[in-house]
C-alpha cells in the first residue's frame, strides 16, 4: 500500500519514538524475509516490521506486525 500525503508519518502509523530509545530490537531472517522484532522477554517478541520483496508474505496472518512470536527455535 502506497500512502502520498503531506501528513506526518506519525498520524498513520503507530509509531512510539520515545519508546525506540529503551526498546531492543533484533532482526530475524527467515526464507525470504526479515522481520524486526521487539523483545518482550527473554523468550517471546512482538513483530514490528516485515521486510520482504515477495508480497505474499504480508498476506500471512503469523508474520503481521503486532504479533506475539516465539524467539525459540523449534
Amino acid at each position: 500500500m502506497l500512502l502520498y500525503t503531506v501528513s506526518n508519518p506519525e498520524n498513520f502509523i503507530d509509531i512510539d519514538l520515545q519508546k525506540s530509545d529503551t526498546a531492543k530490537y533484533y532482526e530475524l531472517e527467515g526464507e525470504n524475509y526479515r522481520l524486526m522484532i521487539e523483545i518482550i522477554s527473554p523468550t517471546t517478541g512482538k513483530i514490528i516490521r516485515l521486510i520482504s520483496p515477495c508480497p505474499d508474505y504480508y498476506l500471512n496472518p503469523s508474520l503481521q506486525p503486532g504479533n506475539i512470536i516465539s524467539l525459540l527455535h523449534k
